[in-house]
């Protein structure tokens, strides 16, 4: 296993380079609405909701995404739109968030890239 660690790493770094920056905030996802992309979601569902810079009325929706924080990374489902979200901010489940960081922090400035 730990053959693979700095081949990961290396990738993961590598994938980063070409990635959109902005910042990162959570949103509770049990709203009892459905998302812009036409789903229910859970707080614990690694999803995310992309800024009007990039949605494309949709075009996106169920792809993956994945965001970089430091040494952290997480694999993010699209199922919303974020009206309020500026340039690459965006907006992610609880579950997304505490993979990155801790909810009290709030707001974290990411990488991400479609995957």
């Amino acid at each position: 296993m730990p053959v693979f660690t700095p081949l990961l790493a290396a990738l993961s770094a590598a994938s980063a380079v070409n990635a959109y920056n902005g910042a990162a905030t959570w949103y509770y996802t049990e709203t009892g609405n459905r998302g812009a992309c036409g789903a229910y979601s859970k707080n614990s569902d690694p999803v995310v909701a992309l800024p009007y810079s990039v949605w494309q009325n949709g075009a996106h929706c169920w792809q993956h995404i994945g965001i970089w924080y430091g040494n952290r990374w997480v694999d993010a489902t699209v199922v919303d739109l974020c009206p309020s979200c500026e340039g690459y901010h965006i907006d992610l489940s609880p579950g997304a968030f505490t993979k990155l960081a801790n909810q009290d922090a709030g707001l974290i400035q990411v990488s991400w890239d479609f995957e």
